[in-house]
């Protein structure tokens, strides 16, 4: 998918290399190139229903998941925006009791305690693939992306 073929209905700022450096000290860990490269272009954010249903997903249990990805976090606004990645995500990391090995990136539409999140030392799935996580199951993820592979195209 082309970064600007992605509509939104809320986005952040887009941003500059300062700023993603200060997210990945906030973090505590480098982000993957494209991911860098959706945050400077768009600043992340609330994503219209255009282009968002990720369908095929085989859960645990066997059952195949159709989601909507309603957000991802990225550069935020304002200092109390629910878009930014350094603050609000890490704040829902702490509040929904989600591993450190991973970092919480995104929310699908479904509701609370679904989330999206990239793998940084989750034992069993690709480094930097992104993980579907249903609260619910405490610690059941499920490969969404593999981003080794080139996610976004110029």
């Amino acid at each position: 998918m082309k970064l600007s073929q992605i509509e939104f209905t809320h986005h952040g700022k887009p941003c500059g290399s300062f700023r993603i450096r200060s997210i990945e000290e906030k973090i505590g860990g480098k982000l993957p190139e494209d991911y860098k490269k959706f945050i400077k272009t768009t600043g992340g954010g609330t994503l219209s229903l255009k282009n968002t249903t990720l369908a095929g997903i085989s859960l645990p249990d066997g059952d195949e998941l159709e989601i909507n990805v309603e957000q991802i976090f990225g550069n935020g606004h304002s200092e109390d925006d629910d878009n930014d990645l350094a603050d609000h995500a890490s704040f829902l990391d702490e509040e929904w009791e989600i591993p450190t090995k991973v970092l919480l990136i995104g929310n699908p539409d479904a509701g609370m305690h679904e989330s999206f999140a990239l793998n940084y030392d989750l034992e069993g799935f690709p480094p930097l693939s992104v993980l579907y996580l249903d609260d619910d199951e405490p610690g059941q993820f499920t490969l969404v992306a593999d981003l080794s592979k080139r996610f976004f195209k110029s």
